[in-house]
């Protein structure tokens, strides 16, 4: 079978999952193609049988949107007709809306994915109105968690959840029967004002106000970093915050933490948290939408806090420093979450859904 991905870049949380996907795609013995949108990011992480199509949407027209929007589509179609692909899956929203048009009149199977949360963040402007057509040339919309199902009532029947798959960690954390001289946690993702790190540093200043052994270590990079740093050094937090910038080995980093904690505005299906999970670390997270409640069964393998309550959030924090044992039983539980979301299982769910709109397109 042939199977063209299309998303943007390689970096971020969609550029991820589509690697893990077509690596495992060409290892069950498929013929898979990545077409990139707009590439900026170097990727090692690829089968070598995976094949990339580097292209960039131009710019020129882009004043005339209908202009620029009819050359768009047409380049798009004619690299997609020349791959020949049995299926198409496209990641991203705009993404999703350029490749829905571009295939309006093409009985090529398609599959588009929503990559965030689409009850809340959803596309600007004309991007709105020229979702809704390409969405209902779709075959199936896929979203990450059970609550997006139904974001739009014009796709709901054929909306379906396919979450993010979670690689077997390299390491999985072996719990201490008693804390150590330093307490670490960690956190991972963009510095972006959408992550609210600001509220996790403040969570953090009350929770080493009680446990002075206490450090928080964020690891990522972006436009907020300056902004973080201020507010490190007005709380005195200097040599207990540490902004460690990007890493590339993020199962050894977790397996020398000891508590992963979230302070999210918005997530989709959040890749750091399943990943600390799948290490056998405890979290504390905030409940930005129903849908972590697939990862987090408050009290059984995790907590959840209400958006927002830094005063809950330290407080659950230092109620895990404080219990050991606690720790230990959501480490073993955390690393179910692992098995659940199998980057087998996962594409299984995805070899399903083709075998699927394959069918429908047929008939």
């Amino acid at each position: 079978m042939k199977i063209l991905f299309i998303v943007d870049d390689f970096g971020g949380g969609a550029g991820n999952v589509i690697q893990i996907l077509a690596n495992e795609f060409v290892r069950r013995g498929n013929d898979v193609k990545v077409l990139l949108l707009n590439y900026h990011t170097e990727n090692n992480r690829l089968n070598e049988k995976v094949s990339v199509i580097r292209h960039t949407i131009s710019s020129k027209n882009v004043k005339n949107k209908l202009i620029w929007l009819k050359n768009t589509t047409k380049e798009l179609r004619q690299i997609i007709i020349k791959s020949n692909p049995d299926v198409v899956i496209s990641f991203l929203d705009n993404n999703n809306t350029l490749t829905g048009l571009s295939l309006m009149f093409d009985k090529i199977p398609l599959i588009v994915s929503e990559r965030s949360n689409p009850i809340v963040i959803k596309p600007k402007g004309f991007w709105r109105i020229l979702r809704i057509p390409a969405y209902l040339r779709a075959d199936a919309v896929t979203v990450q968690c059970s609550n997006f199902v139904r974001f739009n009532r014009l796709f709901s029947r054929k909306t379906l959840v396919t979450p993010n798959p979670i690689v077997k960690p390299t390491l999985e954390k072996v719990m201490p029967q008693v804390n150590s001289d330093e307490v670490r946690l960690i956190s991972c993702g963009r510095l972006a004002p959408i992550k609210r790190f600001d509220l996790m540093i403040r969570a953090f200043y009350k929770i080493n106000k009680n446990f002075p052994n206490t450090k928080l270590y964020i690891y990522g990079e972006g436009s907020e970093r300056g902004v973080l740093e201020k507010l490190i050094q007005d709380l005195s937090l200097n040599d207990k915050v540490i902004l460690a910038g990007r890493t590339d080995d993020i199962y050894s980093v977790l397996n020398n933490s000891d508590i992963y904690v979230m302070t999210s505005e918005q997530e989709g299906f959040p890749n750091a948290l399943s990943e600390a999970m799948a290490v056998g670390l405890s979290s504390v997270a905030f409940e930005c939408h129903e849908g972590l409640r697939d990862l987090i069964d408050d009290g059984k393998n995790g907590f959840l806090v209400p958006p927002g309550d830094i005063g809950l959030m330290a407080e659950r924090v230092c109620y895990l420093i404080e219990n050991i044992n606690l720790r230990n039983t959501f480490s073993v539980k955390s690393k179910e979450v692992s098995r659940k979301f199998s980057v087998g299982s996962v594409c299984d769910l995805w070899e399903e859904l083709i075998i699927d709109v394959r069918g429908a397109s047929k008939l």
